[in-house]
């Protein structure tokens, strides 16, 4: 796992008081890191040119640190849109100059985008401090740089999360901001430059705020034991709704993450006997005795009026209750119930074993209910690190899965991040296979933290082994999990 930062800039600061780290030799070690992201793209094949666009900040220094070291090697210029702003900058200009690196104005900028056929482009624009929305005319520069037939690297971060990036080499830590939804499509590949101190020696001296998770994180439910049956593997129990798809998706997905049994429990408001059964799903009119975990959601519909629906509630719940051992995992229509909130206090107090799993609205509407107060879904989408934050500081005891184009798991033993999954999985369906993978996972006994980096992991990584992009189904990602 990798140490992920909201704040890494007072991360910098210690570790610059704690170590008498010299700004000059961190910026040194980031234009290094920088140098060799550029220099990887020369391919030996004629001329290499490089074109970095500073800003008048310490981003922008780190860019001409970078020019000053590549010059002469390869063909650069620099384009300067800002009078240097910082100490540094003002001496790394002068170090650059000194060296014959070609540096334009801001004026000069779009002739030369165009003057010829960049090999790299280097954006040093803005990094973390930058706050508020590009200028227009700052804006359409970048759309110029984005439109270049060439490699693209991002120092720190991509400017404003407009500049598109095939590579952000990102200084000392890994931070939030990369991991936000709409950074998605303009990071490229993440790396960590060294500033001169080893990341671990950088990042002990601060907790992270999350982890970035790696394959060897990943605890899968690996069979050690020979003398076994099936009852040894526990007992999901999925229970059906309005839409009993969802469910018979998610018990399939429940049996394919190790559950012995999986049972899909049939109510009077179910349409269960419309669809084509997998003859391995149980069926069931009560929830099964020695249930080890249950799904409740996926598929219920929202009328928590109807008799049926309140009553397949009140049995699921109850049922955990009364079962320290039985595991829950929450989705889709249950968090619109406005018992919402009770259900959450309560299971939280007994300290069961539950997963959430929402979709960034289904997120939204969980904070309406359970807060009481009204919360803009776009402010919800963009701040997820912050809500999910917010969230297990007051439901320590329970997992949050917050899905979207990356995936936070998060409750009050930790924050973990997982960003491997692909545009693939944005199908009807592909939810409740996670929320099956999960309960599953649960049934066989993992904890609750345990069971959510697992499925998700394994859900999102489903696609890339079989090569799906636009056409993967739900039995697809299902069929896609397999062991690491």
């Amino acid at each position: 796992m990798q140490s992920v930062y909201i704040d890494s800039t007072q991360v910098e600061k210690t570790c610059k008081a704690r170590f008498y780290f010299p700004e000059c030799i961190m910026m040194e070690n980031a234009a290094a890191a920088l140098e060799k992201a550029v220099l990887e793209e020369n391919k030996g094949q004629g001329d290499f040119s490089v074109l970095i666009v500073c800003g008048g900040g310490n981003n922008g220094a780190d860019g001409l640190t970078l020019a000053r070291r590549i010059v002469g090697a390869v063909d650069v210029t620099v384009i300067l849109l800002k009078t240097p702003g910082t100490p540094e900058a003002e001496i790394q200009l002068k170090m650059a100059k000194a060296c014959r690196v070609k540096i334009v104005k801001k004026t000069n900028a779009l002739a030369v985008i165009k003057e010829k056929k960049w090999s790299a482009v280097v954006d040093c624009i803005y990094g973390t401090g930058f706050r508020g929305s590009l200028d227009q005319e700052t804006k359409s520069l970048i759309d110029e740089l984005n439109a270049l037939k060439c490699a693209k690297i991002a120092c720190d971060i991509p400017s404003a999360l407009a500049f598109k990036a095939d590579k952000t080499v990102t200084m000392g830590s890994l931070k939030s901001i990369l991991y936000g939804d709409e950074a998605k499509d303009f990071i490229g590949e993440v790396r960590v430059a060294n500033l001169g101190i080893s990341s671990a020696k950088f990042c002990s001296v601060q907790e992270p705020d999350a982890w970035l998770l790696e394959e060897g994180d990943i605890k899968l439910p690996y069979r050690t034991k020979q003398n076994v049956n099936k009852g040894s593997f526990g007992h999901s129990a999925v229970i059906l709704g309005e839409k009993a798809g969802a469910g018979i998706i998610a018990g399939t997905a429940a049996l394919k993450a190790g559950s012995g049994y999986s049972s899909l429990v049939v109510g009077v408001n179910t349409c269960y006997k419309d669809f084509k059964m997998n003859p391995e799903l149980l069926q069931s009119e009560e929830i099964p005795s020695k249930t080890t975990a249950i799904l409740l959601g996926s598929g219920l519909g929202r009328d928590f009026e109807n008799p049926d629906t309140k009553a397949a509630v009140e049995k699921a719940i109850t049922y955990v209750k009364n079962n320290p051992e039985c595991a829950c995992v929450l989705d889709a229509d249950i968090f619109y119930s406005p018992q919402i909130k009770e259900i959450l206090g309560e299971l939280n107090s007994l300290k069961r074993k539950v997963v959430l799993t929402p979709h960034p609205k289904e997120l939204h509407q969980l904070l309406q209910t359970c807060t009481s107060s009204e919360w803009d879904l776009n402010y919800v989408i963009k701040n997820r690190f912050e809500v999910c934050h917010m969230f297990r500081q007051v439901y320590p005891n329970i997992v949050l899965i917050a899905k979207g184009a990356n995936t936070f798991i998060a409750n009050g033993q930790g924050f973990y991040i997982f960003d491997k999954g692909t545009s693939a999985l944005a199908k009807a369906g592909s939810g409740d296979v996670l929320a099956g993978l999960c309960t599953g996972l649960l049934a066989q006994g993992y904890d609750s933290l345990e069971a959510g980096i697992a499925s998700v992991w394994l859900h999102g990584t489903s696609c890339k082994k079989l090569g799906f992009d636009f056409s993967g189904t739900p039995g697809d990602f299902i069929d896609g999990v397999e062991c690491l």
